[in-house]
């Protein structure tokens, strides 16, 4: 099982557009992936609304601790990647105005 974190710009879903970072997402959908397809998705209000100017440490963790293997965004700021570096998980970027799905889709293409 692989399990994608996406920010979103909304209110997530697979419909949603990707944000262009983790730390500007309003919401993060998290994708369950078996055998190469979408199992299902959850989606959850994105940190940074709950933990405020501490979110850049805390995502990462926070998403290690639910097993996530990758983040899509559009683009990943350099101390930020090492903080997900730090927490074994793998990042991946899409241009801008991709769906989840569409970047969903693009990484299992990579990885395949």
């Amino acid at each position: 099982m692989i399990k994608v974190a996406v920010p979103c710009i909304g209110a997530g879903g697979m419909e949603d557009l990707v944000s262009m970072r983790i730390e500007a997402a309003r919401s993060i959908t998290v994708v369950n992936i078996d055998r190469g397809e979408v199992r299902g998705c959850l989606v959850f209000r994105a940190p940074i609304f709950t933990y405020g100017g501490q979110a850049r440490d805390v995502i990462p963790r926070v998403l290690s601790n639910m097993g996530i293997n990758f983040v899509v965004a559009c683009e990943f700021e350099r101390d930020f990647e090492e903080k997900l570096r730090a927490e074994g998980i793998e990042m991946f970027t899409i241009g801008e105005e991709a769906t989840v799905r569409e970047a969903v889709e693009a990484l299992l293409s990579r990885l395949h």
